[in-house]
C-alpha cells in the first residue's frame, strides 16, 4: 500500500471551506422553504437559488479535480508570417518600445 500523501494546508483550508459552503447551501434552502411556505412569496426564489449555488459549488470542485487529473496541455499558437495584421501590431508595439525612435542606432 502507497504511503499517504499529507495534504497541504490551503487544500485542506478550501476543502472544509467548500464542504461548509454545501452544507450552509444545503441549510438555506430548507430555512427559506420555511420562510416561504408561511406566506413570504418572494423565499420561493431563494428556494430555487440555493440548491443551484451548491450545484454549481459541487460542479466547480469536479472540474477541479478532473483538471488535476488530467490536465489539459495547451498548444503554443503558430506564428503565420502571411498575417499582415500581426506583423504591423508587432511593429508598432516595437516602435513604442524604442526610446529614441528618431535615433539611428548605426551613428
Amino acid at each position: 500500500m502507497p504511503p499517504q500523501q499529507k495534504q497541504p494546508r490551503s487544500e485542506k483550508f478550501w476543502s472544509r471551506l467548500i464542504i461548509f459552503g454545501i452544507f450552509f447551501c444545503i441549510f438555506m434552502t430548507w430555512f427559506e422553504y420555511g420562510r416561504a411556505r408561511g406566506g413570504n412569496q418572494r423565499s420561493w426564489s431563494y428556494v430555487l437559488e440555493w440548491p443551484v449555488l451548491g450545484g454549481i459549488t459541487i460542479w466547480m470542485v469536479w472540474r477541479v479535480n478532473q483538471e488535476r487529473k488530467n490536465p489539459t496541455v495547451h498548444e503554443p499558437e503558430i506564428d503565420d508570417p502571411n498575417d499582415h495584421e500581426l506583423q504591423a501590431w508587432r511593429a508598432y508595439t516595437n516602435r513604442q518600445k524604442d526610446p529614441n525612435p528618431g535615433a539611428n542606432s548605426d551613428s
